[in-house]
């Protein structure tokens, strides 16, 4: 048999990694964060706590790489040179319509992650990677309002994000799709309206 060539042992430790990460994040959500083990993940995982540690350097760094993945997911949709060539209505149409498309592709990955991000011991581990990721995708809504004439396009800009996260809360309890579509539909609706002012 030929020894394995460095692509396939990149797609063994790349497989290995995601099945590490989604057994710790289901253990994470249910279990809670300080109240799971590295030992418990290997076991969930199905492979030795020594190879675990040769991917991450412990509990923390496996938390940080599990949420830094999910953020990463949209990073995309928040390419500022792509967007800075599309209109403020394209803009937001574009964040509101790929932010489902990631729900929609699985769903259960991101209520899992979302129970996670309740517990008070990770946001704690996490709040500086959160608060920056945060003040990057608000800092780029905020031109955006700009452009649409609102006169506080900063509070727009927080009533917008605000307004998705409550939605993707809302969404884990509803079952029917299209109800989700249809207030995602709405946010950009209203959203994407230029200021008037009555």
């Amino acid at each position: 048999m030929s020894p394995r060539t460095k692509k396939q042992f990149e797609e063994i430790r790349k497989s290995s990694m995601e099945i590490i990460e989604q057994a710790a994040m289901e253990l994470f959500a249910h279990k809670g964060y300080s109240n799971t083990s590295i030992a418990q993940i290997a076991s969930a995982a199905g492979v030795s706590k020594g190879l675990l540690y040769n991917y991450y350097t412990g509990k923390d760094d496996l938390l940080k790489a599990i949420i830094n993945k999910a953020m990463g997911s949209a990073d995309h949709f928040f390419n500022e040179d792509f967007l800075s060539q599309m209109s403020a209505a394209e803009t937001i149409s574009i964040i509101v319509n790929g932010s489902l498309e990631l729900y929609k592709a699985n769903p259960a990955y991101w209520k899992l992650l979302t129970s996670l991000m309740f517990q008070e011991e990770v946001l704690k581990e996490l709040q500086p990677m959160i608060a920056q990721k945060s003040q990057m995708s608000y800092g780029l809504m905020i031109p955006i309002f700009e452009k649409l004439g609102y006169p506080d396009p900063k509070s727009q800009a927080l009533l917008f994000g605000a307004a998705m996260d409550g939605i993707f809360l809302y969404s884990f309890s509803v079952q029917e799709e299209n109800h989700f579509e249809h207030m995602m539909n709405y946010i950009i609706e209203t959203f994407s309206k230029p200021y008037h002012n009555e």
